[in-house]
């Protein structure tokens, strides 16, 4: 069972939008659950200024888990249960600048005997505050996902996988057209000979397309892109429609009409993008590589590409000494720092026969 994130705020416009973002990262990362309280909820005094006694876990009608006041109504008898081992599991708290950590465990003493595996952050309105448990509301929900991701041991981040690698995601570093061209070949002819069902996820300008496409009218993937940033993605069991069987043997999208409309978009666009596919691939019975081919995007927009990825190749910059070799290491340093931990980083073979194969 996954460890827990308890998140708890006064802002309840501010908390429907955490919430609606951070589980989606929470969901395709898969190292950790995510509960949103009201701080009502667990401030709630009585007329007599006293504080409830406790809280605890309980599922609701629609089987999601929430934190409840102690009571003794028949539909929060499964607490009684939860207890038993959810305090363990809570290893992050995020709560407002109006609650300190002793009223937390004033509220909440079931998690008092776990309080040295815990980690408790405040929210604040300082965007400049740089202290290590205070996390601004203006924050990007990427930058939190990570801050939370960090607690926990690498093992744990991929542990509850429900895909157990059935799918897997994969992108390029290239710093020439040669080898992105290289990579592409090489990845995609791999699957389709190994029988592994392939979905390619071109993010570039439209003029550096190779292969022919089909384009709109209507579900392009310029269009899917509109509804991720308008925070209406498709369903998993939905985004099926939006693919079209290519003649080269694998699955792909549509595509816009306008050359640069796929890389307009931000970073964290490209980033809920990226989760929506990935939910779509590991919702599926049978194993599928998706594969994004990001050639042309500015490295920001790469590296949070890459930031969800299972494994990328990348291209080892010429030992020339030359300004642009020395640039395109540089970069590549940095680059390779910012990966997560578990995205396998891999080159192109050499041997004569997969040299063959990549040019096929």
């Amino acid at each position: 069972m996954k460890p827990i994130v308890l998140i708890a705020d006064h802002h309840a416009d501010f908390l429907t939008r955490l919430e609606l973002q951070l589980k989606r990262e929470a969901m395709m990362s898969n190292a950790y659950d995510l509960i949103i309280v009201d701080v009502h909820a667990l401030f709630d005094q009585t007329k007599n200024g006293t504080l409830p006694p406790s809280f605890e876990y309980v599922y609701d009608s629609n089987g999601r888990l929430g934190l409840r006041g102690t009571t003794n109504c028949l539909e929060h008898s499964t607490s009684r249960e939860l207890a038993r081992f959810l305090p363990a599991r809570l290893f992050a708290v995020i709560l407002p600048e109006t609650i300190d950590t002793r009223q937390f465990y004033d509220l909440c003493p079931v998690f008092r005997p776990c309080a040295d595996n815990i980690t408790i952050f405040h929210f604040s309105n300082d965007i400049c505050l740089k202290e290590s448990k205070i996390i601004s509301r203006f924050s990007a929900v990427s930058d939190i996902h990570r801050r939370l991701l960090s607690l926990l041991p690498n093992d744990a981040r991929r542990s509850d996988s429900p895909d157990n690698g059935l799918s897997q995601t994969g992108t390029l570093l290239a710093f020439s057209e040669s080898f992105a061209e290289r990579a592409c070949r090489f990845v995609m002819h791999r699957a389709i000979v190994e029988g592994i069902t392939l979905l390619y996820v071109p993010i570039m300008p439209l003029y550096r397309m190779t292969e022919p496409f089909q384009h709109g009218p209507g579900r392009t993937l310029g269009d899917l892109i509109d509804r991720v940033n308008a925070h209406d993605p498709p369903q998993d069991s939905q985004l099926g429609r939006w693919l079209y069987w290519h003649e080269n043997g694998y699955y792909t999208f549509r595509l816009p009409e306008r050359a640069d409309d796929l890389i307009s978009c931000t970073r964290e666009t490209l980033r809920q993008l990226l989760q929506v596919i990935r939910s779509y691939a590991r919702s599926r019975d049978e194993k599928m590589i998706v594969w994004i081919d990001s050639r042309g995007l500015p490295l920001k927009k790469r590296q949070a590409i890459a930031s969800f990825c299972d494994f990328i190749y990348v291209e080892t910059p010429d030992e020339v000494e030359s300004s642009a070799s020395a640039i395109a290491r540089r970069e590549l340093s940095l680059f390779l720092a910012e990966l997560p931990a578990e995205c396998d980083i891999l080159e192109l073979p050499r041997s004569a026969k997969h040299e063959m194969e990549v040019r096929t």
